[in-house]
């Protein structure tokens, strides 16, 4: 199915899925970004659908887009000399 997986949730809709490469696309982050901010709590972790399929649901992602409170990104944390 394109780039979007649909896997079937508990009500009659279908869960929109969505895979890193396209997330990280969307949201004009690197891998490095998103797996520091998911860490960090600053964005939904993902649903693995496999040791190395990680999904994010695309209400999920859609709702962090449209919350700016949500949307700060870390800062890396500066070592003192």
């Amino acid at each position: 199915m394109d780039k979007r997986e649909r896997g079937a949730g508990t009500s009659a809709e279908a869960i929109e899925l969505i895979e890193k490469r396209e997330l990280c696309g969307r949201l004009k982050l690197s891998e490095w970004t998103l797996a520091k901010m998911i860490k960090a709590g600053a964005f939904p972790p993902p649903i693995w659908l496999g040791p190395v399929t990680p999904r994010w649901r695309l209400s999920e992602v859609e709702a962090w887009q449209a919350d700016p409170a949500r949307r700060e990104r870390p800062r890396p944390e500066l070592k003192a000399k």
